[in-house]
């Protein structure tokens, strides 16, 4: 044979890809459902039943609790579908119009005449008013779910639904600059510890702060179903998890009060706080100017929703009796007055 032999090293190089995990989605509006919520609720009881263990602190108990909401979403919570744009080519006014311009065409070209040159200008006519009809259909659509995302006082739908409507799109945030992972994460904390600030140093013993008021007579016995209940009332639904992925909704419709009271009672009279209770997460929030500097973001802090509702039950309990002692001037952070009033 006249052929050569040719001789190569081949080295290869096998990565895989680096996908980025995503938070599940749970469709928590099916809780509406009575059934849905019963089913819910039995499915976290026995879980929780299961794991419950005496000897846990109670850090490792609320542990628990967080992992028997977590496995009954998985198990009876549909995934929240993801929102796709509508195709406009595939309305069926849209596709029967474009059919027929096909065939006019592909008689046009077989057989061009003057009549056939205007049925083909008549029907791409067509095509384009089909278009446009689907196109403002779904523009009054998308209006009408932002007016009723408003008037429910969900503000982020409503601002998602004008983003698409207006097509604007998300500004690359969340990208600081950094020689690597963990020096952009040093540059996150660093910020952050500067906004917050760092812990006092005390040196010297503090004098005493004496008492303005004596005798206030409010209740520190343990909290009751009566107190949790008006509590929930305050829950809003469709608002962020805190770091334990306990949603409002679940607090809201589902008859886990007895497990929510031991929590709290247990914060109260023992003073024993589940670690899960003290760990916030931050979110960082663009600003203006160049958004890879973090010196350009503020941070909006998510706290557990099990711990808001412990504390509207202290608050329903200190409200009423502090609020007759405060000065007539004192309008904010008070139900019912604004700072607007001084003017």
């Amino acid at each position: 044979s006249d052929h050569r032999l040719v001789v190569a090293k081949v080295k290869v190089s096998l990565r895989t890809m680096k996908t980025k995990t995503t938070n599940i989605s749970y469709d928590w509006s099916t809780l509406k459902s009575s059934d849905m919520q019963n089913m819910f609720t039995v499915n976290v009881r026995n879980r929780f039943a299961a794991l419950e263990n005496n000897n846990d602190d109670i850090t490792t108990t609320y542990a628990n609790f967080i992992e028997s909401i977590a496995e009954s979403a998985e198990e009876l919570i549909p995934i929240k579908p993801k929102n796709k744009r509508k195709r406009f080519s595939k309305d069926t006014r849209v596709r029967s119009a474009r059919e027929k311009l096909q065939k006019i065409t592909q008689q046009h070209h077989d057989n061009p005449t003057n009549e056939s040159q205007a049925e083909l200008k008549d029907a791409k006519t067509t095509l384009l008013n089909a278009y446009t009809l689907v196109e403002e259909e779904e523009l009054n659509h998308l209006i009408k779910r932002v007016e009723e995302s408003s008037n429910n006082g969900n503000l982020k739908e409503s601002w998602n639904l004008i983003n698409t409507i207006t097509g604007r799109t998300h500004s690359n945030k969340g990208f600081i600059k950094g020689n690597s992972p963990q020096d952009r994460l040093n540059k996150w904390l660093d910020h952050f510890q500067s906004l917050l600030g760092k812990e006092p140093q005390i040196t010297a013993k503090t004098t005493e702060i004496g008492k303005v008021f004596n005798d206030l007579h409010i209740i520190d016995t343990a909290f009751t179903h009566s107190e949790l209940q008006q509590a929930k009332k305050s829950i809003k639904e469709g608002k962020a998890m805190g770091p334990d992925n306990v949603p409002p909704e679940v607090l809201k419709r589902c008859d886990l009060d007895d497990n929510i009271l031991y929590f709290a009672n247990k914060i109260l009279e023992d003073n024993l706080k589940p670690m899960q209770m003290s760990v916030i997460t931050i979110i960082p929030t663009p600003k203006s100017g160049n958004l890879g500097l973090p010196e350009n973001y503020r941070g909006i802090s998510l706290t557990s929703q099990v711990t808001k509702l412990i504390n509207k039950m202290i608050l329903n309990r200190i409200q009423p009796v502090i609020d007759p002692l405060l000065r007539i001037n004192q309008n904010g952070f008070r139900p019912g007055r604004s700072t607007t009033a001084h003017i």
